[in-house]
C-alpha cells in the first residue's frame, strides 16, 4: 500500500478521498492546495494531478480530466506505484464510460481486481468496486453489479469515512430499488 507523501501542509490524502462523496465540485480547489504543498516529491504531485483529474472530472471538463490523468499516469508509471497506476485506471474507466465504452473500461478494471486487497486502502477499493458495479449495471449483468456494490460496502466499511458509507449505502439501495427488491433497497 503507498504511503502518504510527505508534504509541507494542506489537505490530507483521506480528506481528499473523501471529498468526491461530500462535495466533488471542490475537489479542484483542494487538490490546488495539496499541490501547492507537494513540492518536487512525485508520490505528493501525482496524487495530486490524479485527484485534480478527478475534480474535472466532477466538473464535466473532461480535457483537462484527461491531461492531469495524463500527468498523473506517467508519475505513477516513474514510481512503479501499484496503486497509484489502480487509481489512473479506476478514472480511466470512468472517463472511457462517459464515452459508452463500458466493456473496454470494464476489461481495463479486471487489473484493479486482480490486485490483493491489502495492497490498496479501503476507499480506493471502494472506488473500483463501484466503477465495476456501474459498468456492470450498464452491460446488463445485475448479478454481478450487486456483488461489487456489496463489495464496495465492505470496503466503505472498512474505510470509516461516514461519506463513503453514504454514499454507497445509496447507490446499493438504488440498484437494489431498480430491481424492485423493495425490501432490501429500504433497510439500505
Amino acid at each position: 500500500m503507498a504511503s502518504q507523501p510527505a508534504r509541507a501542509e494542506g489537505p490530507s490524502r483521506d480528506a481528499l478521498w473523501s471529498q468526491r462523496f461530500r462535495q466533488p465540485l471542490q475537489l479542484t480547489t483542494m487538490a490546488a492546495d495539496w499541490l501547492a504543498a507537494a513540492g518536487n516529491d512525485p508520490g505528493a504531485r501525482a496524487f495530486g494531478e490524479l485527484q485534480m483529474a478527478w475534480g474535472h472530472r466532477y466538473r464535466n471538463e473532461l480535457a483537462p480530466a484527461e491531461q492531469r490523468l495524463a500527468r498523473a499516469l506517467a508519475l505513477y508509471q516513474s514510481l512503479d506505484d501499484e496503486a497509484g497506476l489502480a487509481n489512473c485506471r479506476d478514472l480511466a474507466a470512468t472517463l472511457w464510460s462517459a464515452q459508452r465504452r463500458h466493456g473496454d473500461a470494464l476489461r481495463l478494471l479486471d487489473a484493479n481486481a486482480a490486485i490483493a486487497p491489502s495492497r490498496r486502502p479501503p476507499i480506493e477499493r471502494l472506488i473500483t468496486h463501484d466503477r465495476r458495479g456501474f459498468l456492470h449495471d450498464m452491460l446488463g449483468d445485475r448479478d454481478e453489479s450487486l456483488r461489487e456494490r456489496y463489495a464496495a460496502l465492505d470496503a466503505a466499511g472498512e474505510s470509516g469515512d461516514p461519506a463513503a458509507i453514504g454514499f454507497t449505502l445509496g447507490m446499493l439501495g438504488g440498484v437494489q430499488a431498480d430491481l424492485y427488491n423493495l425490501e432490501d433497497a429500504d433497510q439500505l
